[in-house]
C-alpha cells in the first residue's frame, strides 16, 4: 500500500478533527450564528437588503456540522431569525418580498449541504475503517511470516539432526554396503534441509527461485560430498519462475540423485571432471539438463537401485517427464510443466 501523500493525510486531520470532536463543531456553528447577528445588526443599514445573504453563514456552517438535520433547522429558522433581527432593528423594509421563495431556498441550501455533509463523514469513517483493517492484516501477515520462519528454521534443525545421526550411526558399521546406504540417505535429508535453510534466509514468500536455487542447491551438495575438484558450468536463465516449497524439495531430491551417482561412477578414471547445469524456460515448460563428461552408460542396461526408482516416481510426482543421452558423457534432462512449478506459489500467495 503506497504511503498517503501529505495533502491526503491533512484532509485525513481535518475530518478526524471537524468529525470527531463535536465541541469544535459546536464552537463553529456558535461562530457563524455570532457573526450572523453581528452582520445584522451592525450593518443592515448600511447594506440595506443585500444583508439577509448573511444568513448563508450559519446555514452552510451548521449543515456541514449537524449534517440533514442540522440543514433542515437552520434553513427553516433561518428566515424566522433573519425576519426578527430585522424588527428589532427597525428595518423591517430589508426583510425578504417573497418569504416563501426565501424559505424554500434555505431549505434546499441546508439539505443539500447536509446531505454533502454526511455523505462526507461516511467516506471519512469508511476510509479510517479500512485503514485500520489494512494495518492489522500487516500486523497479522507479519505475525505469520515469523511463524512460518521459525517453523522452517525448525525443520531445518530437526532434519539436520536426523542428518547428523545417521552420521554418528553409520561410524559403528562395519559393512560397506550399509555404510554407503546410510550416507544416500543422509545427502537425501541434507537436500530436504537445504531447501528449508533457503527459506529461512530471506523474507518468506513461500517460494524460491529457480535460477538462484539450483546453482545454490548445486554447490552445497558438491561441497558436502566430495573433496575432488570439480568444474561445473551454469547455464541458469534468469527469467525461469518461482517454484514452490513442495515442488522445490522434490526437485532438490532429484538433482541431488543425479549428481551423487555422476560423482560416484562418471568420474572414477575422469582427469578433468566436469559437470554442466542448463535450466531454461521454454514456452510452457521448464528444461533441466545435467550433464557430465565421464565414460557413460546406458540405465536400460543396469539394474535399477532405490535411486533410479526414486527419481522416476519424484518426476512423476511433478508431472514431468525425464530422460538420459549418451552423448560425450552422460545427460540427465528433465521437463516439468510452468504452470504446475507455479499453481502452489499462487496458492500460497493467495493465502498470505
Amino acid at each position: 500500500m503506497r504511503k498517503p501523500f501529505r495533502s491526503e493525510q491533512f484532509v485525513l486531520a481535518a475530518h478526524n478533527l471537524w468529525f470527531g470532536k463535536l465541541w469544535v463543531r459546536v464552537i463553529a456553528s456558535v461562530i457563524s450564528i455570532l457573526v450572523y447577528t453581528a452582520a445584522i445588526l451592525c450593518l443592515a443599514s448600511v447594506l440595506g437588503i443585500a444583508v439577509n445573504y448573511f444568513v448563508i453563514i450559519p446555514v452552510i456552517v451548521c449543515s456541514l456540522a449537524f449534517g440533514i438535520i442540522g440543514g433542515v433547522i437552520s434553513g427553516t429558522l433561518g428566515l424566522i431569525s433573519n425576519n426578527l433581527l430585522l424588527i428589532l432593528r427597525g428595518l423591517p423594509e430589508y426583510m425578504p418580498e417573497n418569504h416563501p421563495v426565501a424559505l424554500i431556498t434555505g431549505l434546499v441550501l441546508g439539505t443539500t449541504l447536509g446531505i454533502l455533509a454526511s455523505h462526507y463523514r461516511s467516506l471519512g469513517q469508511e476510509i479510517v475503517r479500512r485503514r485500520e483493517i489494512d494495518t492489522r492484516l500487516r500486523n497479522a501477515l507479519k505475525e505469520r511470516s515469523l511463524l512460518l520462519r521459525e517453523v522452517h528454521h525448525r525443520v531445518k534443525n530437526n532434519l539436520n539432526v536426523i542428518h547428523s545421526l545417521i552420521g554418528l550411526q553409520s561410524g559403528y558399521l562395519k559393512d560397506a554396503h550399509s555404510v554407503e546406504l546410510l550416507n544416500d540417505l543422509s545427502r537425501r535429508i541434507g537436500s530436504m534441509a537445504f531447501v528449508h535453510d533457503q527459506l529461512n534466509d530471506k523474507p518468506y514468500t513461500g517460494a524460491l527461485r529457480l535460477n538462484r536455487y539450483i546453482p545454490s542447491l548445486v554447490e552445497h551438495i558438491l561441497s558436502s560430498h566430495t573433496t575432488s575438484e570439480i568444474d561445473v558450468i551454469f547455464r541458469i536463465d534468469d527469467s525461469l519462475p518461482e517454484i514452490s516449497l513442495s515442488r522445490a524439495t522434490t526437485l532438490g531430491i532429484i538433482i541431488n540423485e543425479v549428481l551423487i551417482n555422476s560423482l560416484k561412477h562418471a568420474f572414477t578414471d575422469t582427469a578433468d571432471p566436469r559437470i554442466q547445469i542448463a535450466a531454461v524456460s521454454e514456452g510452457e515448460r521448464i528444461i533441466i539438463r545435467i550433464n557430465d563428461n565421464g565414460p557413460g552408460y546406458n540405465p536400460k542396461t543396469v539394474t535399477k537401485g532405490l535411486g533410479s526408482n526414486l527419481i522416476e516416481a519424484l518426476v512423476r510426482q511433478l508431472e514431468g517427464e525425464y530422460g538420459y543421452t549418451l552423448v560425450a558423457g552422460t545427460e540427465f534432462s528433465l521437463d516439468i510443466p510452468v504452470d504446475d512449478a507455479s499453481r502452489d506459489v499462487d496458492r500460497k500467495e493467495s493465502d498470505l
